[in-house]
């Protein structure tokens, strides 16, 4: 949807895919990682749980003054576009991290 957005740059677009992601990535991602955080860890379940709601709080702060520089940076029309870009970026490393995740631990329970 973020590519979408990046490159079709229609109004109608931008409402319907701004709906679309404001709606599948309300709080989902944060309670997955608390929970196969906590599944990996059982016996420091709320240091895990600590750890990695700091490491949200950390992550939303950098990442929204970052998307702000890049706003200044780019003015009124490369800003909006340089934030979707950034977002697109960190999305992508995400979804690489999760995966690497997922097959470390499958070797986990395998062994």
């Amino acid at each position: 949807m973020l590519i979408a957005i990046y490159f079709v740059k229609n109004p109608t677009i931008v409402l319907v895919g701004g709906f679309v992601l404001g709606y599948s990535a309300a709080g989902g991602v944060l309670q997955l990682c608390v929970s196969t955080a906590n599944e990996m860890f059982p016996n420091d379940k709320g240091k895990i749980t600590s750890i990695v709601m700091i490491a949200s709080s950390i992550a939303n702060y950098t990442v929204l003054n970052l998307a702000s520089y890049l706003t200044k940076v780019g003015g009124t029309q490369q800003g909006p576009l340089n934030v979707i870009l950034l977002n697109i970026v960190v999305t992508f490393i995400g979804v690489l991290l999760a995966l690497y995740v997922n097959k470390e631990y499958k070797k986990q329970q395998i062994a």
